[in-house]
């Protein structure tokens, strides 16, 4: 800028509403971009004004929005396609799961999905946001929201004007990251109950506990297998009338091996039972 070398321009008109229409805050924060671009002699208002544009447009992309009215400085359209998405997510939360998406999840999906909709809209083809993403450690992850995902990335292809496969490319691994933060697995999946019974390091338990209540992508329930159907049990004793399959005998921390057993093993059973439900639900039908 002081040597006279502006951004390139954009035509943010299709994606952030005139100055004057923005909340205040914003405004001002416009203002003071402008004045300090002033300060030198290689610029006028006009680029000054730009560049202001321009660099709230970077923040957002970046989702660094603050206390802005990040969706309020949208343009009508791209809030109308912002919200469009949302409900199709909506849709398919309902088809898949029986149960309509919070309010809450819907609230925080439509943020985690405002700076891929503002940036693709004007950067379609940059490729530090087509990022490879490990689909096999997804589907280990929650093959269920993987499937949701690809198909909601497809069916929102003429929303954001992309081909089929281009639409799955750049919002697959933005729906699916976002799915697993925010739908509510307590409503989504049903509970798999696992009892943790350590006799001679108590701590341990303590410890296996927290470890396993941080797996996120599963609806774990801890309960004890003599007051309930367990479905998965750990433990430093040989339990012979446990089922080996659904048994864990760990005296110890478990290693790298033995937590991706733990974890695939987790993942049959959230498999298995939301394949129950939904026979279910369609039996109901």
């Amino acid at each position: 800028m002081r040597t006279g070398h502006f951004v390139d321009p954009h035509n943010l008109d299709n994606v952030l509403r005139p100055n004057d229409q923005m909340d205040a805050l914003t405004q001002a924060l416009i203002q003071k971009m402008v004045a300090d671009s002033l300060t030198h002699d290689t610029i006028n208002e006009a680029q000054a004004i730009d560049e202001a544009r321009e660099t709230l447009f970077y923040l957002y992309a970046l989702n660094i929005v603050g206390e802005t009215d990040w969706f309020g400085n949208l343009t009508t359209p791209l809030q109308h396609r912002l919200t469009a998405i949302v409900g199709v997510i909506g849709q398919y939360h309902e088809q898949y799961f029986n149960a309509p998406m919070s309010a809450v999840s819907a609230e925080k999906i439509k943020r985690d999905l405002f700076a891929p909709v503002l940036t693709f809209e004007l950067y379609a083809r940059d490729s530090g946001h087509r990022r490879r993403f490990d689909l096999r450690e997804a589907y280990r992850m929650d093959p269920v929201l993987v499937e949701m995902a690809l198909n909601v990335s497809r069916e929102i292809a003429p929303l954001v004007k992309q081909p089929v496969r281009d639409a799955e490319e750049l919002f697959f691994s933005y729906l699916f990251t976002a799915f697993v933060a925010h739908f509510e697995p307590a409503v989504i999946f049903p509970p798999i109950k696992v009892d943790i019974d350590i006799t001679y390091r108590p701590a341990l338990e303590v410890i296996l506990k927290r470890m396993i209540a941080g797996m996120a992508e599963f609806n774990i329930v801890f309960t004890n297998r003599f007051e309930d159907d367990v479905d998965l049990v750990i433990s430093d004793a040989m339990l012979t009338d446990v089922d080996s399959r659904y048994r864990f005998d760990w005296q110890h921390l478990p290693n790298v091996k033995e937590l991706e057993q733990l974890r695939n093993r987790l993942s049959e059973l959230k498999a298995q039972k939301f394949a129950t439900r939904f026979e279910r639900h369609e039996i109901a039908e």
